[in-house]
C-alpha cells in the first residue's frame, strides 16, 4: 500500500552502496531503477531529464554498458516527452542513434531492453494519438514480455497501453 516513491531514497543508497563497495552492476541499477520509479511516480519531466541525463553519463563512465542501454532508453523516452520532436517515435535525440541500439541489444540478445523500447513507443502512441504507431509497437514489445524482467516497473503501462490502442483501432 506504500507509493511507490517510497523506494527511491533505499534506490540511491544502494547506488552508494554499490559504489562504495565496488559492485559497480549493482550500483548502476539501482541508478537506473531509480529513474524508472521516478517516471512511473509522476516526477517532473524536467528534473526528470535533468537527473536521468547525469545517471546516463555516470553509467556510461563506469563503463556498464548493459545497463547504460536500458538507461538511455528510459532517458530517450523522456526526451521525446518533454521536447519538440521531427518524429516522436524516433528516439535519436544527443548522440543516440536508435539504429545503433538495435544493433546492439540484437547481438547480445537483450530482450527486456527490447520491451522497454517498445513499450516506450506504444506509451507514445497513445500520447500522441497515433493509435497504428501504438498497436504496432505495443504487438513488438509483446514478443518479449515473457523475458522475466519486463514483467517489472512498466509492464502494467504496457498493458494499459495495448489496451488502449486495441479500442481504439
Amino acid at each position: 500500500k506504500d507509493s511507490l516513491r517510497t523506494s527511491v531514497a533505499p534506490l540511491r543508497q544502494a547506488y552508494i552502496n554499490g559504489r562504495e563497495t565496488g559492485d559497480l552492476l549493482y550500483a548502476t541499477f539501482a541508478a537506473s531503477f531509480n529513474g524508472a520509479i521516478r517516471l512511473y511516480s509522476g516526477e517532473n519531466l524536467q528534473l526528470l531529464l535533468e537527473s536521468l541525463t547525469e545517471d546516463c553519463l555516470t553509467i556510461k563512465g563506469l563503463k556498464q554498458e548493459l545497463v547504460y542501454q536500458i538507461s538511455e532508453v528510459q532517458r530517450q523516452y523522456v526526451i521525446n516527452l518533454q521536447r519538440p520532436m521531427k518524429d516522436p517515435f524516433v528516439f535519436d535525440s544527443d548522440g543516440f542513434s536508435e539504429e545503433a541500439f538495435f544493433k546492439k541489444i540484437k547481438e547480445i540478445d537483450d530482450q527486456a531492453t527490447a520491451f522497454r523500447i517498445y513499450n516506450y513507443k506504444a506509451a507514445l502512441g497513445c500520447i500522441f494519438n497515433d493509435y497504428k504507431t501504438a498497436y504496432a509497437n505495443a504487438i513488438e514489445a509483446g514478443r518479449f514480455e515473457d523475458e522475466t524482467t519486463s514483467r517489472q516497473i512498466s509492464y502494467p503501462s504496457f498493458l494499459m497501453f495495448k489496451s488502449m490502442a486495441e479500442l481504439k483501432l
